[in-house]
């Protein structure tokens, strides 16, 4: 079984066809590091990962929990911030 997992960047469906396996409860969302570049993989209070917002039955998704309560800002090129408006 896999499940609440969360695969990203985002590589396409999550497949699994071995063995009866069952994939449940995943996603593909930026987990909001708290400083990817500083090596700090804690997560933003407002991360898909954290409990809260993890879907149904997940918890926490990750090995570290919450560490900064900041609003995130997401890098998005010229393009997809114009494909968001559409």
């Amino acid at each position: 079984m896999v499940e609440c997992n969360d695969v990203w960047p985002d590589s396409g469906a999550i497949e699994f066809n071995c063995c009866g396996a069952t994939v449940e409860n995943n996603i593909t969302a930026d987990p909001r590091f708290c400083n990817e570049a500083a090596s700090d993989f804690r997560i933003y209070e407002q991360s898909p990962c954290a409990a809260a917002n993890a879907p149904p039955g997940c918890g926490q998704i990750g090995a570290l929990g919450i560490g900064c309560s900041q609003t995130p800002v997401e890098r998005l090129s010229w393009g997809k911030a114009k494909h968001l408006f559409r």
